[in-house]
């Protein structure tokens, strides 16, 4: 899919350059971006140079290996969503923060499926002793039942 952005790499550069001379709140105002856009983009230059401030134009696709990595890393680490991921060379918080919801998701179901088992054994091991219990009472009132007399 392609994307088109309102503004030019440079012309990003430019807008960041500003704010030496101006307060953020002005820059956006003067260039209808939001403050948090223009911090996503100071992150991206710090963190990716000019290159960050590219428009992709297709959607890059990342393995299965290198999501979990990074999420992993991510749960170790105390950095911001938004820094941590720009600093692991994604655009966004964004495409971060979905594959937590799936690692976290996927997670979940196998904790459940592992909990649901271990209570199903539970209930099978109960029942097996209640069982057992009746047998030996059924057992025990036969012979009670079944002494010879002494006559």
């Amino acid at each position: 899919m392609s994307r088109k952005s309102k503004y030019s790499a440079e012309q990003k550069l430019a807008i960041l350059n500003e704010l030496t001379r101006s307060n953020i709140s002005e820059v956006a105002k003067k260039y209808a971006v939001g403050k948090k856009t223009i911090r996503t983009w100071g992150y991206l230059y710090e963190y990716q140079g000019i290159d960050g401030l590219r428009s992709a134009h297709n959607n890059h696709r990342y393995s299965k290996e290198f999501k979990l990595s990074l999420v992993q890393q991510y749960q170790k680490s105390d950095a911001s969503l938004e820094i941590f991921a720009i600093k692991h060379g994604l655009k966004s918080k964004t495409q971060l923060s979905d594959w937590i919801m799936q690692y976290n998701e996927s997670k979940l179901k196998a904790e459940n499926r592992l909990l649901k088992a271990q209570l199903l054994r539970k209930e099978m091991e109960e029942a097996y002793a209640k069982k057992v219990m009746e047998i030996r009472d059924r057992e025990g009132n036969d012979s009670s039942n079944n002494k010879p007399s002494k006559n």
